[in-house]
């Protein structure tokens, strides 16, 4: 009775094996090849960070030296823009709308000394159109290029009417001079004759 009940021993290693919290055992030549994955990778992601900081670094020299090109190029333009609108005298109206500002813009003109004058709800700001971002000033010149054509155009017209007037002018009075020192010429001639004795 007592032999047919007892249990037979059951070996401690299998149920350590098969017990659910249990882990695997790792081979050492398993455990170096993730090692040697894992340094292969961090190398790989190393190599391509230093790759990107170099693309960066290339890229941001490059746009550096274009934003300066741009900063002067804009000041010559800006420069000679004023000479023009100075000598013709016109200054523009700029469409607040056009220029996206972040404040609400009441009015935006441009002088002809070349200062783009906005005015806010609060305060008014005034600056060298060149010292505007690009792109406010790349807004600015869409608008202002066309009329300025047309402002050249009405100069070039009341310069030539100018010239017709003075041409005109200048033959009327090359005439009348002409007539006078002719007639001073008769004039003198004649009181020659009458004081001069009969021979």
């Amino acid at each position: 009775m007592t032999e047919s009940n007892a249990k037979p021993l059951q070996n401690s290693h299998s149920e350590t094996q098969n017990s659910p919290d249990s882990f695997p055992p790792i081979q050492l030549s398993e455990a170096n090849n993730v090692d040697a994955q894992e340094a292969k990778g961090g190398q790989q992601n190393e190599q391509k960070m230093q790759e990107l900081l170099q693309s960066m670094n290339e890229e941001s020299a490059k746009l550096s030296g274009y934003l300066a090109e741009e900063n002067r190029i804009m000041i010559d333009l800006c420069n000679s823009l004023v000479q023009v609108t100075k000598k013709l005298h016109v200054s523009f109206d700029i469409p607040p709308r056009d220029l996206s500002l972040q404040r609400n813009t009441r009015k935006a003109l441009l002088s002809e000394d070349g200062y783009l004058k906005i005015q806010y709800d609060e305060d008014t700001h005034s600056a060298f159109l060149a010292e505007y971002s690009s792109e406010v000033v790349m807004t600015v010149l869409w608008v202002v290029v066309p009329e300025l054509t047309k402002a050249i155009s009405v100069y070039r017209k009341r310069a030539n009417s100018r010239i017709s007037f003075f041409e005109g002018l200048k033959k009327e009075l090359k005439n009348i001079a002409r007539a006078i020192v002719s007639d001073k010429t008769e004039n003198t001639a004649s009181n020659d004759a009458i004081s001069s004795p009969t021979k």
